[in-house]
């Protein structure tokens, strides 16, 4: 598999999704019993990746019945054959709608619903959303003038009126998409330019927007809107706005009354009554998250995926496996009594059992090299019978901190009482959690660095607080602030 956003859809045996292999954008259709490709259909030449982005797609495709949907990052919507991959019918929404190419590319992914094809064109001049005939193609209505982003279409069913609700980069909408009437619209709170929520469907009267800012670490949030209905009328109000749903671009999921999701790299637990943050935890780490079969089916960070009950008494793993050496902003697909999930160069199918003990695979001690001096210090710390003395006259021997081994090993340590904490480095994308010597209040993290790699670092305790190493007198600018 190559690079792409792009989600992985499931039906009749065969699984698609989009991707690049360096030279074109692909749409590629797997059998889902043993993974071999079966055909791929070629879009246009790769969309380039650019300003953190991977190159080529990110749109899901669609499978409905025999036919495959996709939309290319350059505006090349289409229609092929689930069996063999022949085109049926294909258009340029950069073209003939004239939509405003999102800055990485068109990223919507079309929603079928009642025979029509829902796609948020984002063209001007009444052409924001539009509805095709998913047989011919053909343009049967177009609604709006809003512009869109990375937003896609959902069709729920809202106050027993089934519809498509579409939310551009100002407005959200409700449409009947036999015809394209607008049941209602609400003007909403933007927060960027480009948008990239899909709409929630909490209960049967409410929506969930998650907004994110003009850059994803400031003026995050999510809003819960209420709707009425008088006849045919729908009319939009809010709720409530929270700050715990942020800095992820991963949708929560609504199950018993509580939302999951994420709190930035955090796993999170928030009550649709108020908003409120209930928990957060550490594990699995930042992801991509699906609820199937009354479970969270996450794909974290370092290319794990993990199954959690979801529960507001906190985090509660069932199991894990490690399937990737990287995780993937892609959620996960659950079809066909399989979990399938992919990233930038991997796709994998798997498949829940209850054979044998169920087992979390939570390292008890992170971050430990196992052949350093380093390590063996830890040893002989974890065999003494004052281990207090130990460490202080080890702390008192220290000319430097972190501690450097050789010219590749360097090792963070933190002493104080604190119930979690963790090592955030400039070189890595998650938080590392740091080990704790059993007995000792005594924490640490060792990593093998590259040669002339500088790192900056905080010390991120008890999940909320960062702190700078008290034992550095080094002090640098980070994205957090003030960083050792």
């Amino acid at each position: 598999m190559g690079s792409g956003h792009s989600g992985i859809a499931v039906g009749d045996g065969r699984a698609a999704t989009l991707f690049s292999d360096g030279e074109s954008d692909y749409l590629v259709v797997l059998d889902t019993n043993n993974g071999e490709e079966i055909w791929r259909y070629h879009i246009a030449p790769t969309y380039p990746g650019h300003d953190g982005a991977k190159e080529g797609p990110h749109s899901t495709p669609v499978i409905e019945g025999d036919l495959v949907y996709g939309l290319g990052p350059r505006g090349h919507l289409f229609a092929v054959s689930l069996a063999d991959g022949k085109e049926v019918w294909s258009r340029r929404i950069d073209e003939e709608f004239r939509a405003k190419e999102p800055y990485w590319g068109f990223a919507t992914t079309p929603v079928i619903e009642a025979g029509v094809m829902v796609v948020q064109t984002g063209g001007g001049n009444g052409r924001s959303i539009s509805g095709f005939d998913k047989r011919t193609g053909e343009l049967l209505w177009s609604v709006g003038n809003d512009t869109v982003g990375y937003q896609s279409p959902a069709a729920l069913t809202v106050l027993g009126q089934r519809q498509v609700v579409a939310v551009g980069n100002t407005v959200m909408m409700g449409i009947l998409p036999q015809s394209g009437r607008v049941l209602w619209k609400y003007a909403y709170e933007s927060r960027d330019q480009e948008g990239t929520t899909r709409p929630v469907l909490v209960g049967a009267d409410r929506i969930l927007l998650r907004l994110m800012g003009s850059s994803a670490y400031v003026r995050n949030g999510a809003v819960l809107y209420e709707l009425q209905r008088s006849g045919d009328t729908f009319t939009v109000e809010e709720l409530w706005k929270t700050d715990a749903i942020k800095i992820n671009y991963a949708l929560p999921v609504p199950y018993g009354g509580y939302l999951y999701g994420f709190n930035g790299a955090f796993l999170n637990c928030v009550d649709t009554a108020n908003g409120k943050e209930l928990w957060k935890s550490r594990p699995p780490g930042r992801g991509s998250l699906t609820l199937a079969d009354g479970h969270l089916v996450i794909i974290a960070e370092r290319g794990v995926v993990v199954v959690v009950e979801p529960s507001p008494e906190g985090y509660k793993e069932k199991a894990r496996l490690q399937v990737f050496d990287r995780g993937s902003f892609t959620l996960p697909t659950v079809a066909e009594d399989q979990i399938f999930v992919r990233n930038h160069r991997q796709i994998a199918s798997l498949r829940v059992t209850e054979a044998g003990p169920l087992t979390t695979g939570l390292d008890p001690s992170p971050g430990r090299l196992k052949e350093s001096e380093f390590a063996a210090f830890v040893r002989r710390v974890e065999a003494a019978e004052n281990k207090t003395a130990v460490l202080d006259e080890f702390m008192s021997s220290q000319q430097q901190f972190p501690i450097l081994e050789g010219d590749s090993l360097v090792h963070f340590v933190y002493r104080g009482k604190v119930e979690d904490i963790a090592v955030a480095v400039s070189m890595m994308e998650v938080h590392e959690p740091m080990a704790r010597i059993e007995g000792t209040d005594f924490y640490y993290s060792s990593h093998v660095l590259a040669p002339k790699t500088r790192w900056y670092y905080q010390f991120h305790i008890d999940l909320d607080q960062y702190v700078i190493d008290p034992r550095n007198p080094r002090r640098t600018p980070s994205p957090w602030g003030e960083a050792s």
